[in-house]
């Protein structure tokens, strides 16, 4: 998704946790060059309080209790006031392919690009996720 637009409005937040005994934060950084794009910040969430406040944003049930290998996408107002995540605008996962939110990158470009503020070029394809701005 990202190489396949060059919108300067586009904002990526990458969260990367430790789902499998294996993530670390060294693993995370060196799979954070898989998103090695200037428009693409990267943060590591040891306690996984993100995965909760996503799901609790998504109100995803006790079935799958954190929110994780999901992209979350938000329109260019989107802000985050207060200590919750707001609701994403529209969202999509890797955790079932059944699920109608299944995300494949062209799904997810198409939905990036109908919300970027100005007309976005096409080149290539990378999933990845926005996510609001946190208003202090």
């Amino acid at each position: 998704m990202l190489a396949k637009t060059d919108s300067p409005g586009l904002r990526v937040y990458a969260a990367w946790l430790p789902i499998l005994k294996a993530d670390t934060e060294e693993e995370a950084a060196d799979s954070a060059g898989d998103l090695a794009d200037p428009r693409v910040l990267h943060f590591w969430n040891p306690d996984m309080s993100l995965a909760a406040e996503a799901s609790r944003a998504l109100r995803i049930t006790a079935q799958l209790e954190q929110a994780w290998d999901v992209f979350l996408v938000y329109g260019p107002d989107a802000t985050w006031e207060g200590e919750h995540l707001p609701a994403p605008t529209a969202w999509m996962h890797h955790l079932s392919q059944k699920d109608p939110r299944w995300m494949t990158p062209d799904r997810l470009l198409k939905v990036v690009q109908a919300l970027l503020p100005e007309p976005a070029t096409s080149k290539k394809a990378t999933p990845a996720a926005t996510a609001p701005a946190r208003r202090q």
